[in-house]
């Protein structure tokens, strides 16, 4: 199985070969839909499900930030804020 794959690098020691083989053919306890409470579903078909909904979310709030560009403050700003709610701005002099 390893052999077929020609995008995957393992580096060091982290994931042992074998292991990896056994995350592919599905052989790893915890992969399967009962697991994940999926069902029946498998779990790729459900992360791609997953994956295609939240794709067209961003797409449609990317498309709505470039018209409405002011929201793009509130998001960011929000996130700003939160970070720096504890600074003080001063001016010097």
């Amino acid at each position: 199985m390893i052999g077929s794959l020609s995008c995957v690098r393992v580096a060091g020691g982290l994931l042992p070969a074998d292991v990896v083989a056994g995350v592919l053919s599905g052989k790893v306890d915890g992969l399967s839909s009962g697991d994940f409470h999926l069902a029946g579903e498998a779990p790729r078909e459900a992360a791609a499900r997953v994956w295609a909904h939240l794709l067209g979310v961003y797409r449609r709030f990317r498309d709505d930030l470039v018209l409405q560009p002011h929201l793009w403050w509130h998001v960011v700003g929000g996130v700003v804020g939160s970070f720096c709610a504890g600074l003080v701005a001063s001016s010097p002099g």
